[in-house]
Formats: structure tokens, sequence, C-alpha cells
């Protein structure tokens, strides 16, 4: 009889003990989950849409290869429409920090053959920028520049403009200034091409046919979609590339790309608690005392006195 007691004791106490893992007791508290602590005076950003290129690379967000007609195709305001001289090419710095363009080349598709000679063809596109550093969201434009006579401050391959061009939006305004308006971009079917300095391709964008086929490694490439009007642009560094409106009558838009504007940061003001909340205690916890009152007003555990006449 005294070991059939032990055992029904042993027993009984296992079952009133808790299982690992499982739901607490009645009696028991439920454990507040876990938060991170903010330090007062911390700031918090919401992270900014990450750009199509890794960091130090620029970003192209326009390109014009096939020069409306008419009074309508001067993109490069010179007051003459030029049919290889206002094409163009904008880029940006999509980052959070400068970088420097010194280096870059743009290339079109005949800038990767080779003449009979083995040499490279002369009528290809091939343009390097200046020593240049660009600041986070500054904008870049990169005419043809055969018989042009662009206004404002102007670079080229061997120097970089002073400052941005008021005529292009406060754009840093180049000009390949190309001898002849053979050497343009193909209107049927060509890309254009962004390498870094050491020579990778980084950035293609493509359009109709192109007899050769996009080089290998290219870590970016896309189609130039929409129609041939005018130029194809993206609105946001991560954004996909579209047909330029044509609403306003103004086919394409070189320098005016803005970079969207980081939500303005939340601040928690310096020593207070994040999150405060006069029901913070949860079950189980021991809420908090109440703060000392004023020297008008009673504790908050006693009524109010009555006023003295």
């Amino acid at each position: 009889m005294l070991i059939q007691y032990l055992a029904m004791t042993v027993l009984s106490v296992g079952l009133l003990q808790p299982k690992v893992g499982s739901q607490p007791l009645p009696h028991e508290a439920a454990p507040a989950p876990a938060k991170s602590p903010v330090k007062p005076g911390a700031t918090t950003t919401p992270d900014p849409a990450k750009p199509l290129l890794a960091f130090p690379h620029p970003l192209i967000t326009e390109v014009l290869y096939n020069v409306p007609t008419g009074d309508s195709g001067d993109a490069n305001k010179d007051g003459t429409r030029q049919v290889a001289g206002d094409e163009f090419v904008e880029l940006v710095n999509p980052h959070d920090k400068p970088i420097n363009l010194g280096g870059y080349t743009l290339t079109d598709m005949t800038a990767s053959e080779k003449a009979s000679n083995g040499k490279p063809k002369t009528n290809a596109i091939r343009w390097t920028f200046p020593p240049l550093t660009l600041p986070p969201g500054k904008v870049v434009v990169v005419f043809n520049g055969h018989s042009s006579t662009i206004k404002g401050p102007l670079g080229d391959s061997s120097s970089a403009p002073a400052k941005g061009n008021e005529h292009f939006n406060g754009a840093l305004v180049f000009s390949m200034r190309q001898p002849s308006d053979r050497i343009a971009f193909a209107n049927t079917a060509d890309w254009v091409m962004l390498s870094a300095p050491d020579g990778t391709p980084l950035h293609v964008i493509k359009w109709g046919e192109p007899r050769i086929k996009v080089p290998a490694g290219v870590l970016l490439v896309e189609d130039a979609v929409g129609s041939r009007a005018g130029s194809v642009q993206r609105t946001a560094a991560n954004g996909p590339l579209a047909a330029h409106p044509t609403d306003s009558g103004v086919p394409f838009s070189p320098g005016v790309f803005a970079m969207p504007t980081p939500a303005a940061p939340i601040e928690q003001p310096a020593g207070k608690p994040a999150n405060p909340s006069p029901d913070a205690a949860g079950p189980g916890k021991t809420p908090a005392a109440p703060e000392p009152a004023g020297p008008d007003e009673p504790p908050a555990h006693e009524p109010p006195k009555k006023p003295k006449f």
C-alpha cells in the first residue's frame, strides 16, 4: 500500500508541472513580447529606394536616339534641330553619397565592331567623362553636339562645366562635339552602353533588333519601349523605362529628373520613453506608480479636498 501511495503522489506532481513550450497555467502571466530598445533622441529613417546599379555607379535615366522632325526636335535648345546634334543621354547619381564620373564611357553598338583593317570604326560613338564629382541626386546630360551651339555652362571630354546649366534645370551639361552627323545613334536598331573606368560593361539600353548581341556580363540591360516620337525615360531611380509623355507637346526633358525626397525622420524626444502608454503594464506586471502630484493637485489615491471658506 505504501508503494502504491508513493507512485500516485509522484504521478500527481508530474501532472501539475507545465510542459516545455506549452501555454502558461491560468495563474501565470503570459510573457510580454520582447521589444527593441529605442534610445531617447534616436532617429529612424525609412530605407530609400534601392537603385538599379550599386554604388558607386551612375544610372542612365533618359535617352533621345531618334530626334523628332521640325522645331520640336531642338532638344539642346540652340534654336536649330539637328538630326544628330540633338541626341542626348541623361544620367543621375542615384546614391546617397557623391560619386566620381571620371573615366566612365558611353558607347553605341558600332563601337563594338572592327573595321576591315581590324581597327575600331571611325563612325562609332565612344565618349568618356572627364574627372567630375557628382553629388547625390545630381543630373548630367550629354548631347551629341554636332553643329550645335549650346547655351550656358558646357563641358566636354577634357573638362567638366564650372556649374549647372540654367537652361536644363541646373543639370551639368556636356557635348560630345561630334565632327560628323554620321557619328550618331541608329534610329531603328542600336544601343547605348555605359562602362566603368576599368571597362566593365554596366548598363545597356537597346532598341529595335541590333545586329550585334549585347556584350556578356552587362549588369543591367533594358529595352527602350514605347513610341519613337521622342525619348525614353524613367521617373524613379529604381523604376522602369517608358516613352516620354507628350501631353505638354515636348517629347523629351533633358536635365529634368528629380530624385524622390526621403520621408522626414521620426525623432523620439530626449528624456521620454518610446511608445508611452498609461496601460503599458501587461498581465502579471505591476503598474507604474503615479507621478507625484503638483502643488495644486491631490494625489491620485486621495479624493479632492473641499475648498475652505
